[in-house]
């Protein structure tokens, strides 16, 4: 029997769901291995799935609908309509693209974007001028109304291609994470006599590290404790994080631990952290940047 390893969506209409689920089997511990994806309103498969069967429901990229000369004309004139200087060759392939503004300086490339193709196409931008926005301007192909077999293989290729992307950043955090933790244990408690440190007037914290380069270690972690990333700091000052790390929600707490019922303090960058947490004698939750702000509040808010 062909078996799936991991998620594989499927365009499988609403009357031949009962014969998918039948043909799909049973997983190890007898519940079906075929579920519905409620947010995109699409059938896939589990690992353990007997794919052989479900062959049928197979999506097809070719019944989309979808021609990618059009997705490519309408992604331009979107980065154009916000004041993007397009390039002659607009690149959709899922990687992030530096580009001019209209009115940039000579040598300068104050945007980013990114275009896919597969699936339903679509895209983002940000313009980071002013340090980026929190919300992307965000774009996604339209056409004329397709037939619903084309509907539903849409729905299912794009399913697919926003999984696997998906699967592929959570992958790659948490080798990088493996990569910090390692980082982080291999070096000892920082002195509070590094140069950033008494620039600022602050402390090192318990947990903030100094590796054989003098930069400062910060460790990031998750709710459930778990290091996830890192920021570093030289002795200029100079701050930088793990890149491809995971970033979003993830903190540093200075000044003690978190209690529950207590008051919650947010700050942005450690030394900001670090001299609230002196002058008010309790703990306060580094962030790392106002767009990260918010999103660790609702973490720990949970």
């Amino acid at each position: 029997m062909d078996t799936t390893q991991t998620r594989t969506y499927l365009a499988v209409p609403h009357s031949e769901k009962d014969e998918a689920r039948k043909a799909a089997g049973k997983l190890e511990n007898n519940k079906s291995a075929l579920r519905f994806d409620a947010e995109r309103r699409v059938w896939y498969a589990l690992p353990g799935a007997d794919m052989e069967a479900l062959k049928r429901w197979k999506p097809d990229p070719l019944l989309t609908g979808v021609s990618a000369g059009d997705a490519l004309t309408q992604f331009a004139d979107f980065l154009r309509a916000n004041g993007a200087d397009v390039p002659e060759k607009v690149i959709m392939d899922g990687t992030r693209q530096r580009i001019r503004m209209q009115d940039d300086k000579p040598g300068k490339k104050s945007c980013t974007y990114v275009g896919h193709l597969d699936g339903l196409p679509n895209g983002w931008f940000n313009d980071f001028r002013d340090g980026g926005k929190d919300e992307l301007s965000t774009w996604y192909f339209s056409g004329e109304e397709g037939d619903p077999v084309a509907s539903l293989h849409m729905k299912a290729v794009t399913a697919q291609s926003q999984w696997d992307r998906a699967e592929a950043k959570r992958i790659l955090q948490d080798k990088k994470a493996g990569n910090v933790r390692y980082v982080h244990g291999k070096f000892g408690q920082a002195g509070h006599q590094h140069p950033y440190l008494v620039k600022k007037g602050v402390r090192a914290a318990k947990g903030v590290h100094i590796d054989d380069k003098q930069r400062l270690l910060i460790p990031l972690q998750n709710i459930d404790g778990v290091i996830r990333s890192m920021q570093t700091i030289d002795p200029d000052g100079n701050k930088r994080l793990t890149k491809d790390a995971e970033k979003s929600g993830n903190f540093f707490v200075v000044g003690g631990t978190l209690k529950n019922g207590k008051p919650i303090v947010c700050a942005e960058g450690y030394a900001t952290a670090a001299s609230g947490a002196m002058a008010l004698r309790m703990p306060v939750v580094m962030a790392i940047d106002s767009g990260n702000l918010v999103k660790v509040a609702e973490r720990l808010h949970q």
